[in-house]
């Protein structure tokens, strides 16, 4: 008997911003990062949390893989 298991795989992104950027610098940062999201998905990662502060956004994403046992 062959039963799949599902393995978790976590990874947390940090975005650097600053509150004296300009709307053009934020702009730019916005499509670094949804491009960096674009590639992480089309790896198989998900996200799964955001979390903003001051001087920085952390984002959590979370993979798994079928393992056979």
């Amino acid at each position: 008997i062959s039963v799949s298991m599902k393995k978790y795989e976590y990874k947390v992104i940090t975005i650097a911003t600053n509150m004296t950027m300009t709307t053009k610098q934020h702009e730019k940062t916005a499509q670094e990062f949804e491009a960096k999201l674009n590639e992480l998905g089309a790896d198989g990662w998900e996200l799964v949390n955001r979390v903003d502060g001051f001087f920085s956004s952390n984002v959590l994403l979370n993979k798994f893989h079928f393992t056979g046992k």
